[in-house]
């Protein structure tokens, strides 16, 4: 009869336990192998985020100093605004003072023009002439009054173009000047590098 409970191919009992120690102690020797691969891993990531938070210091320090230097820069630039501002504010001013003379330019002309004779006085002139003659006797009397009429009459013209001519003058000179400003303005908003 066969046993209740046997096992035909069982190692033995030493055997088996002579396995587990060798399974322990390789286990073992691959968890300190492990531990040992895991620290220097762990020591290689520490260094690593030690030197990358060293760099990114350096880096916003770096940023921070650029950044100084862009307030710097900010500085200097609201700096010459103002002095542009101040600079408008003087061509404002001068813009006033043109104004000022273009309008007492505009006064002595209208007062030169009131003064000037019109058509109709030329026209009132001559029927004057003509009645004169009828009442001068002599040909000398309406010759002079003749030439008298021509020296007014040139007088006239010439008083008209030096008041064209100094209008003229003023508005090419007013316009140098203008455009001299706008140069310098220029110059200012956009230095030459």
């Amino acid at each position: 009869m066969s046993e209740p409970f046997s096992e035909p191919s069982l190692p033995r009992l030493d055997a088996w336990i002579s396995a587990q120690d060798r399974m322990t102690m390789t286990l073992n020797v691959r968890i300190e192998e492990l531990s040992r691969d895991m620290k220097a891993s762990f020591d290689l990531q520490t260094k690593y985020q030690f030197d990358t938070e060293r760099e990114l210091d350096t880096r916003f320090n770096k940023i921070e100093k650029r950044l100084d230097g862009v307030d710097a820069r900010f500085d200097r630039v609201d700096a010459r605004l103002d002095g542009v501002d101040a600079r408008f504010d003087r061509v404002d001013a001068r813009f006033g003072e043109v104004d000022a003379r273009f309008d007492k330019i505009e006064a002595r002309i209208d007062d030169v023009e009131a003064r000037m004779a019109t058509k109709d006085d030329v026209a009132a002139l001559a029927s004057r002439i003509d009645d004169v003659e009828a009442r001068m006797a002599t040909k000398d009397d309406v010759a002079a009054l003749e030439t008298r009429i021509d020296d007014v009459e040139a007088r006239m013209v010439t008083r008209i173009d030096d008041v064209e001519t100094r209008m003229v003058t003023q508005m090419v000179s007013m316009e140098k000047r203008i455009l001299d400003a706008f140069q310098q303005l220029i110059t200012i908003i956009n230095p030459p590098t």
